[in-house]
Order: structure tokens, then C-alpha cells, then sequence
């Protein structure tokens, strides 16, 4: 797990669950133990990412989308900026 990563809850207790992605590699969701709201997850094989579920910030302040994933089968209506980085189906 990302050791520099250390998000702050303002209650309840996150927990842990640990499938096997169709890669065969494992994948650490994190989640809300009371409700079971997804918060962030990382994956075994690049623990340096973490995916943060957006609806889980008060704010997002200057954050910006820098990647897109799966844009090969986007919907039409899907609005993908050309300059964040895109990237057609499951990253590496």
C-alpha cells in the first residue's frame, strides 16, 4: 500500500476487501464499514496510484482530471478532455 497516501475520515471506519481483478492481480477497495460507500481503492501491482472516489471529498479545490480510462468504449455523451491523458482500456 502507498505509505505517502493517508486519507482522514471524519467518522465511522473504513475497511478493506481484497478481490482478484480478471488480471489475477489483487485490488484493495477501501470502503465505509457502516454503509459500504466506496472510498478509494489501489491495485497490488501499482500501489503508487490511488483511485479516490470523488464523492468522497468536501472539496475538491484545484483538482483536475488528468486520465481517462476505458475512452475506447466511452458513451457518445461523455465529455473527455483532450488534454488529460487517455488512455483506451485497462491501465497497465
Amino acid at each position: 500500500m502507498n505509505p505517502r497516501f493517508n486519507p482522514q475520515t471524519t467518522s465511522g471506519y473504513v475497511r478493506c476487501q481484497v478481490p482478484k481483478a480478471d488480471s489475477g492481480r489483487n485490488l484493495y477497495r477501501f470502503f465505509c464499514a457502516d454503509c459500504g460507500s466506496p472510498i478509494y481503492s489501489q491495485r497490488e501491482s501499482n500501489q503508487a496510484m490511488v483511485t479516490v472516489r470523488a464523492g468522497t471529498l468536501d472539496s475538491a479545490g484545484e483538482m483536475k482530471i488528468t486520465a481517462h480510462i476505458w475512452t475506447k468504449s466511452a458513451r457518445p455523451w461523455s465529455h473527455i478532455d483532450p488534454a488529460a491523458k487517455q488512455i483506451p482500456g485497462q491501465p497497465n
